[in-house]
């Protein structure tokens, strides 16, 4: 009795990453991919392929590498891999990166003839996980006023900390406390659009008026905010707000406490200038009936 062994070729494909998410540009990825000879019949020439509709990617994926001429005898081992460097666009507009790779070989089949095998199949995905982060510091050049129509200067400092692109970006004032127009702020245009790391200046002038000299302080409250294009559609983020604060001086020059800046008295100080008062008094007190004293005698 014969019994015919129908053999057949296989070649098994698994696809990995060597990353499961990236959070910015410029991250690397090597895509590997293990090669099994799980057929009967030894594989040459065996090789990865990826067509490029097979990956999502919007920057060049390298080029793939593998062992030349690589030849699998059956159960052996294989593996080959290709690098892909992360692009802002990615960041940007992509929830994940999906790549899928081919796998092939040659095997003979008998003496005379060679079949090329097409078997097999795997994807790999590396999820997109940027951050969005916007700050914002103000800041004034004008420590202190003294009299009405004084200029106040506003800074408004904006950076991108995150790692996505900002897009729309604008400063707005939340809250101000003096008493006159407060003018309108002024941004650079390169506002609209911000890349990840990039900061941007704007300014804001105020005048003072009489009324303003009534108080201690004048403040300034701002914040800012932005959009991003998420994958289905846009989302705000916000900043911080932030504030600055100018003195108010007397036209004496004196502010309250008898000094050129403000001055918050602890416990301590109080007591410290209680003491100092106490002991003068008592001094004066001693010296004025000493004096007294010597001149009935």
């Amino acid at each position: 009795v014969q019994v015919e062994v129908l053999a057949s070729p296989h070649l098994d494909l698994a696809a990995s990453a060597s990353i499961g998410s990236s959070t910015r540009a410029g991250d690397v990825i090597s895509f590997n991919f293990r090669l099994v000879n799980d057929g009967a019949f030894t594989l040459h020439n065996v090789a990865v392929t990826i067509a490029a509709v097979n990956f999502n990617g919007y920057g060049p994926l390298g080029t793939v590498q593998c062992p030349s001429g690589l030849t699998l005898s059956p159960g052996e081992v294989g593996e080959c891999t290709v690098s892909y460097t992360v692009t802002q666009q990615d960041i940007d507009e992509l929830g994940a990166l999906v790549l899928t790779a081919d796998a092939r070989g040659d095997y003979g089949a008998g003496v005379y003839t060679t079949s090329i095998l097409r078997e097999s199949n795997d994807t790999a995905q590396v999820l997109i996980e940027p951050r969005a982060e916007l700050t914002l510091v103000k800041s004034s050049t004008t420590a202190a006023i003294s009299a009405e129509s004084q200029a106040i200067e506003y800074r408004f400092v904006v950076t991108n900390l995150g790692t996505r692109t900002l897009h729309n970006v604008s400063v707005d004032e939340v809250s101000f406390t003096g008493n006159g127009p407060l003018g309108s702020i002024v941004c650079p245009t390169t506002l609209q659009v911000m890349a990840p790391g990039d900061t941007a200046t704007c300014s804001l002038r105020y005048t003072t008026v009489a009324a303003d000299m009534s108080q201690r302080q004048i403040i300034n409250t701002a914040g800012a905010s932005a959009t991003i294009a998420a994958a289905n559609s846009n989302r705000t983020v916000l900043a911080a707000n932030t504030s600055a604060r100018i003195i108010v001086k007397s036209s004496s020059g004196l502010n309250e406490f008898g000094s050129d800046s403000l001055l918050t008295l602890t416990g301590a100080t109080q007591v410290s200038q209680w003491v100092a008062g106490f002991l003068a008094l008592f001094i004066g007190g001693v010296v004025f009936v000493t004096a007294q004293s010597r001149r009935r005698l």
